[in-house]
């Protein structure tokens, strides 16, 4: 909470006070994901074993990296539009964004699901392709629950948003996977933990239409939908390509690696890339709470509001970044351990990605303050940057480096393409966001 009330500080008001419960509610949220996925990755590392564990996570990079690709990058837009939909009471809009989203989002999934089954069954051999298949039918749930997340927080209920995907799918796949590798160790395979991943996503998914019903306001139920097409269309062009640009960057590694090496450099990445993202998750929180709150500052023409707001919370975000950082550091052999001795020689990999991690706190929010003012070519142009450099590494590191090439690739790009957003953000906005930035008071 103290971390939250720093945060909410950047900002007066009710503002303030969204801006500080919205971070402290996702914060709490986070610690309980947080640990309810390594506890997650824990058993099903000690289950499967680490070629077990490269082929389930083989599978689940192509399925969140298709996911991403299936939502068109439109979460950016939902959020924007709805915030401001709300905030000018344009609730014909707001139904209309919601309806826009959805059914664009629906028609895309399905298709990208049936190319990507075709083209795995011509390519991918027989240890691979069961759990890519079976992750494949996770991308239709997953893109419309970005829909309705995005929806959720444009309407300022940021945590509640979160809570069927961050809670209640995580526990029922854990109570799945427990029940079935106990009473069957050898049972449990990377498919059938695909397909145990999936139920409890369906269930969440269910839960989640349940919650936006209540959430959307009354007044936006007994309208028509009134769709501005041609300016959304042209923002989702961006969008999209912006999508593509960060699945990529976040599935690329695991993905070359699958590709160009074996299951267990595999599953030993995948494992200390999902540690390394521990530096980062409060930021990821507050982002949530922020993202809504900047899209409204920067509508009502408070420029000196946002780049305070921006420029202050990167500073509290940077410090706790650095501090978890730290401790993970010190803790990195016996992180990597903790998920089996076949993962132990991961730690000089996690060494790598956490200082990646603590050097893209440093360069601040600017991403976030590029698309939330209407600037996502600028957004798309420094994440096609940095995936530039991580492709480029990758590929060139990963035959002779490994799981450590495939590290130093992914931290490079992620700091490439932070330091570019920081110089467009100053170039677009008038101030960078970075920890280094001069903060003028609003």
């Amino acid at each position: 909470m103290i971390i939250a009330d720093r945060i909410g500080r950047a900002v007066g008001g009710g503002t303030r006070r969204e801006l500080t419960v919205g971070t402290a509610g996702t914060i709490a949220m986070n610690l309980t994901t947080t640990g309810l996925g390594f506890l997650i990755v824990l058993v099903l590392s000690r289950f499967l074993g680490a070629s077990g564990y490269g082929a389930y996570a083989f599978a689940l990079a192509w399925a969140l990296f298709l996911s991403s690709v299936a939502g068109l990058g439109l979460s950016p837009l939902i959020v924007r539009e709805v915030a401001r939909a709300k905030s000018d009471g344009r609730w014909a809009t707001l139904r209309g964004v919601l309806r826009w989203s959805s059914t664009a989002v629906l028609v895309a999934s399905a298709l990208l699901v049936c190319v990507a089954a075709t083209i795995g069954a011509a390519f991918l051999d027989e240890e691979l392709l069961g759990p890519y298949l079976v992750g494949l039918l996770l991308v239709l749930p997953n893109a419309l629950t970005m829909v309705r997340q995005s929806s959720m927080q444009g309407l300022g209920r940021v945590v509640l948003a979160r809570a069927p995907e961050t809670l209640v799918a995580p526990l029922i796949f854990l109570v799945l996977v427990l029940a079935v590798g106990l009473a069957a160790e050898d049972e449990l395979t990377a498919g059938r933990a695909l397909g145990l991943q999936l139920l409890g996503a369906l269930v969440a998914f269910a839960v989640g239409v349940a919650l936006l019903a209540r959430t959307v306001p009354p007044e936006a139920r007994r309208v028509s939908p009134v769709s501005d097409h041609v300016a959304w269309r042209r923002s989702a062009v961006v969008l999209f390509l912006l999508g593509v640009l960060l699945a990529a960057q976040g599935q690329i590694g695991t993905i070359l690696l699958g590709a160009m090496s074996d299951p267990v450099d595999t599953g030993i990445f995948a494992v200390a890339l999902r540690i390394s993202l521990l530096v980062g998750f409060v930021s990821i929180a507050a982002n949530y709470a922020l993202m809504p709150v900047a899209a409204r500052l920067f509508s009502s023409g408070d420029i000196a509001r946002l780049a305070a707001t921006v420029t202050r919370s990167a500073r509290v975000l940077f410090l706790c970044s650095a501090s978890i950082a730290v401790v993970l550091l010190i803790l990195s052999d016996f992180a990597m351990r903790l998920f089996g001795d076949d993962f132990g020689s991961g730690k000089d990999a996690l060494r790598i990605l956490i200082a990646g991690e603590i050097a893209r706190a440093s360069l601040g929010l600017g991403g976030l303050s590029l698309v939330m003012t209407g600037h996502e070519a600028d957004l798309a142009r420094g994440v096609f940057a940095g995936l530039v450099v991580y492709v480029t590494l990758a590929v060139g590191l990963i035959p002779q480096y490994g799981v450590e090439g495939a590290a130093a690739a992914a931290a490079t790009g992620t700091v490439s393409s932070s330091l570019v957003l920081a110089l467009l953000a100053r170039r677009r906005l008038g101030f960078s966001g970075t920890v280094f930035s001069f903060s003028p008071r609003p």
